[in-house]
């Protein structure tokens, strides 16, 4: 996996990670990635962050999981049916908590209360 980082002055810095069992599964690449960003920063404010993946292997070798990841299965099933209703329905169909704002409510005006609303 690859992290790379560059800051306000264009200044690129690269981390490397290797020797992770391969994945398909978006989470795993995450909690990586999110792991080395937390290694590398050091206060510097970065305009663009990118993680890749790299020694990429064919899809049956991947998140085989073992006797002490026995949760890896349904992992693999959750992340699946995600990409399945992404699919039928678009990109935006299903999001991930975190990618969404805090939704502001509506104000609400005198006019749009029930009559004598409102009087003390």
């Amino acid at each position: 996996m690859t992290l790379k980082l560059k800051d306000g002055r264009f200044r690129l810095r690269t981390r490397t990670r290797g020797g992770l069992p391969p994945t398909q599964l978006a989470e795993r690449l995450f909690v990586q990635g999110e792991a080395m960003l937390r290694e590398a920063c050091d206060g510097t404010a970065y305009r663009l962050i990118g993680i890749g993946a790299g020694d990429l292997c064919e899809a049956g070798h991947a998140d085989r999981g073992d006797l002490i990841d026995n949760g890896l299965a349904r992992l693999a099933e959750r992340e699946a049916a995600l990409d399945r209703v992404r699919a039928r329905f678009g990109a935006g169909a299903i999001q991930r908590g975190l990618v969404f704002a805090a939704a502001e409510k509506p104000a609400r005006h005198a006019s749009s209360l029930p009559e004598g609303a409102g009087e003390g």
